[in-house]
């Protein structure tokens, strides 16, 4: 049976392996970084393990997500299914329990790195997140990162089948206010936030 649980700091120690396998060094957190992130309560980390009938429990996955107070979104820092878990639908199982246990927002942001034509994997996530129902918004957007920022996409995963005209100026602020917390300690938002901005005026609808 899977069972889903809100992370502690002791629990850092034993995920940060598999997370720092998964992302590169320049797009990963310490774990200074992420223990003051979770301190702050806003970003939690959420662990997905499966309990068999004689109660071992094997940890399945884990996600880094960011419920801020008073805002109607959710936003998707990390995913990472352990290898042994991989292809078995159990990330779209944790995507959907996200989406399900945070009550009263309009949707998940999600960043995706742009396919390059040479690593696949690039190719893959963009498809996977596209099959889960998540839609690319028309945004220039850049991870701040310790030296400077990386460019991305940004994608939404709406809650309900039927959205529209979303409001990208919300969405940009939605950003200011998930880095401000995320990427707070570095000095160079500004400069980053300077290169995020609304592609095309009006996202179309979305079914």
């Amino acid at each position: 049976m899977i069972h889903y649980r809100l992370g502690k700091l002791a629990d850092l120690m034993l995920i940060y392996p598999s997370y720092a396998g998964e992302f590169p060094v320049d797009e990963r957190k310490t774990i200074e970084q992420l223990e003051k992130l979770l301190a702050k309560g806003d970003y939690q980390l959420v662990i997905a393990e499966n309990i068999s009938p004689s109660d071992e429990i094997v940890r399945i996955g884990f996600a880094f997500v960011l419920k801020p107070k008073l805002y109607d979104f959710l936003w998707l820092d990390y995913l990472v299914i352990e290898k042994d878990f991989q292809s078995k639908g159990y990330g779209s199982q944790f995507f959907d329990y996200l989406l399900q246990c945070y009550s009263n927002i309009k949707g998940m942001y999600i960043e995706v790195e742009i396919p390059d034509g040479v690593d696949v994997n690039k190719t893959r996530r963009v498809s996977y997140y596209e099959r889960l129902g998540a839609i690319k918004l028309p945004i220039n957007y850049h991870l701040p990162i310790e030296k400077g920022s990386m460019a991305m996409s940004l994608y939404i995963k709406p809650v309900h089948h039927q959205v529209s005209n979303i409001d990208l100026d919300e969405v940009l602020m939605d950003i200011k206010i998930t880095q401000r917390i995320i990427h707070g300690d570095y000095p160079h938002l500004e400069n980053v936030w300077s290169n995020i901005f609304i592609n095309s005026p009006q996202v179309p609808d979305m079914i």
